[in-house]
């Protein structure tokens, strides 16, 4: 899929599948279960049930195929009760007729062993996969390693409802494995009923485009006000003359479509003319954005979505913190619909990038960001996750984190009835930092935030599971590439996977 978002934000709250994203690791794994003979020895489903502190239960299901097409279907359900979680399992094993309890470790590795299997013959997992795997750990080397069988007799082998799929999946396989290299079967398994099962559409197990209304039972949590954006921008160049104008041809395509040559190309300039290059074109393309919409933004042919995310990428390379900061902090003082346009959902793998090699060892730099007024909230929601991660994965600058984040909250803190710098979002993601790092010392801190009412409960949850919380020191995310190729490498991985 493409990075940009086409579908605009409806509200700023932490919906389900952000909490999925960003903090469900952090939940204690509570059971997990396998079932088979669904159809002989091909598939096979697995689940993996996380609880929340309160009591409640997030799940993913994975349906794979083990012979072929790795994880085939998947759903997830959040924070239901007991009662909800009972039927649904109840309803599996009248389903599958079997469902028998396992390890997480037993778990992780039929889901990823599959994964594997599939994608060596060039099949990504199903595109819920993108969401539902952050209900498993991070596929690292701190899961212990075991060995499952895949395929039939070792060997691949699609199994099609009908001659339309096979189509689908046999050029696939032929490019990837080669002639003779794999068995296909047509019609052999009525897998009809089980697609029933899994993708009812009356149940509307995952379905991230609908519109949120903040009344979803699985999401008990209030909404709290925005900041108003108020930025009003600066004097951005309209004509620009560039050292290398080849680096435009370059920087205007998708962020996968670029070649292996055109990056050795890039990465072979002059630094510092190819860093004044890709400064110019970031702060132009601001100009030709500035005061659109996002409906605007997609409608005008003038514009280019790929221009800041892979200047950016360049600059990791290329950029001083001198120069290449303001330019960075620049766009992150641009509006909802740009953040949308251009980055979409995926500021961890184009934004980030640049900010991290920038910041990583002098994270104060963002200090002034986090307090100035009248921004769009969600750049910042990008500044303070990133400082979390940068703590957790650097001790030398950890305690600087801590103690500038204490600094923030208090402000924050007097802030919030106004939200000029802050809301209770931008003021719970600063929250997350402490909880994060287990920074237990401010809980009274935390405590006194959280007593405005004003905090969006939301994003790190009610005040009891940040109590808990707090004293679980859990790295679920790695710092993003700082280098070029790692960027786009990250980038095209990430896009074959949806």
């Amino acid at each position: 899929m493409a990075k940009k978002n086409n579908t605009k934000q409806q509200s700023k709250a932490f919906k389900p599948e952000d909490y999925i994203r960003t903090k469900v690791r952090k939940l204690p794994v509570y059971k997990c279960y396998k079932s088979e003979n669904q159809f002989e020895d091909r598939e096979m489903s697995v689940i993996v049930i996380r609880q929340h502190p309160q009591g409640t239960f997030t799940y993913g299901a994975y349906l794979l195929d083990k012979w072929c097409l790795g994880v085939k279907d998947s759903l997830w359900q959040f924070s239901v009760d007991q009662e909800d979680l009972d039927e649904f399992l109840s309803l599996f094993r009248n389903t599958v007729h079997s469902l028998e309890e396992i390890t997480y470790v037993e778990a992780h590795n039929w889901v990823f062993g599959a994964v594997n299997f599939a994608e060596e013959a060039g099949i990504p997992p199903c595109k819920d996969f993108a969401l539902t795997e952050y209900i498993l750990e991070e596929d690292n080397d701190d899961i212990e390693l075991l060995e499952y069988d895949f395929g039939r007799d070792g060997e691949y082998c699609l199994v099609a409802k009908d001659k339309l799929e096979a189509s689908r999946y046999i050029p696939i396989l032929e490019r990837n494995l080669g002639k003779g290299n794999y068995t296909v079967e047509i019609g052999v398994f009525g897998d009809d009923e089980v697609d029933d099962n899994w993708d009812d559409e009356d149940d509307n197990w995952d379905d991230e485009d609908d519109d949120w209304d903040g009344e979803d039972w699985r999401y008990p949590f209030e909404l709290v006000p925005s900041m108003e954006y108020t930025y009003k921008g600066k004097d951005y160049p309209n004509e620009i003359i560039l050292h290398f104008p080849e680096i435009e041809d370059i920087v205007r395509k998708n962020t996968e479509e670029i070649t292996e040559a055109e990056m050795k190309r890039v990465l072979s300039l002059s630094a510092e003319q190819a860093r004044e290059d890709l400064h110019n074109l970031v702060l132009r393309e601001l100009g030709i954005q500035r005061g659109k919409t996002l409906d605007e933004l997609d409608e005008d042919d003038a514009n280019n979505w790929n221009i800041v995310g892979n200047a950016f990428m360049f600059l990791t390379k290329f950029g001083t913190v001198e120069e290449t900061l303001p330019v960075v902090l620049e766009v992150m003082r641009q509006s909802e619909g740009f953040k949308e346009y251009n980055f979409g959902d995926i500021c961890d793998h184009l934004l980030n990038p640049v900010l991290c090699t920038l910041v990583k060892d002098n994270p104060r730099l963002l200090k002034s960001f986090l307090l100035e007024p009248g921004l769009y909230y969600s750049f910042k929601f990008v500044a303070l996750e990133l400082l979390e991660h940068i703590a957790q994965h650097c001790p030398n600058v950890k305690q600087e984190i801590v103690d500038m984040t204490v600094e923030v909250l208090k402000e924050y803190k007097k802030d919030l009835p106004k939200r000029t710098i802050c809301d209770g979002t931008v003021a719970a993601f600063a929250i997350g930092i402490l909880v994060g790092v287990g920074a237990s010392e401010y809980l009274p801190l935390i405590e006194e935030l959280y007593a405005t009412g004003l905090i969006d409960e939301g994003c790190e949850g009610h005040i009891e599971e940040v109590r808990q919380e707090i004293h679980w020191y859990n790295t679920v995310f790695d710092l993003p590439p700082m280098d070029p190729c790692g960027v786009w490498m990250g980038y095209k991985k990430l896009v074959g996977s949806r």
